[in-house]
């Protein structure tokens, strides 16, 4: 990007969002087109084994939430409707993400994808479980829903 600044003189946020978006499509081999694609999306998301809506956006900024990253900067009503900064502030985060996981150490991502899943299944299993357990309150006392004290 500095490359990029001094041949022009100025910062063109539409610009710097189509190189990082080359640069992303193709460490994701995923076709350019212009803009962050369904296809793109869907691509990030199936690198944190996304099921569910792997092509939306809300289940990208899920996932990132459930690693505990903050990426409260980022609107991403505003990414949606293709405004440049916060597209740029998502397209950057990314770009860097994968730059750092996939080209220096490929474990690291795995290690990720790893801490991810454990997290996900953990909350799977706490919702499951508190289920199973507000049935076993209203069961176990008379239909009642609450302990008597004693």
């Amino acid at each position: 990007l500095i490359h990029f600044y001094k041949r022009h003189g100025r910062m063109d946020l539409c610009d710097i969002n189509r190189n990082i978006l080359k640069c992303l499509s193709k460490k994701l081999d995923v076709k350019y087109t212009g803009d962050l694609s369904v296809e793109l999306i869907g691509k990030i998301n199936q690198k944190f084994g996304v099921v569910e809506h792997p092509q939306d956006l809300d289940s990208l900024q899920r996932v990132f939430h459930q690693l505990g990253i903050d990426l409260s900067h980022i609107d991403f009503q505003k990414v949606k409707s293709n405004e440049e900064l916060h597209t740029y502030l998502l397209l950057d985060f990314l770009n860097v993400l994968f730059e750092a996981l996939l080209a220096d150490n490929p474990d690291v991502f795995n290690q990720l994808l790893l801490s991810y899943r454990a997290k996900s299944l953990r909350g799977k299993n706490k919702k499951s479980s508190s289920k199973s357990s507000n049935r076993e309150d209203h069961s176990s006392h008379g239909g009642e829903g609450r302990r008597r004290s004693g």
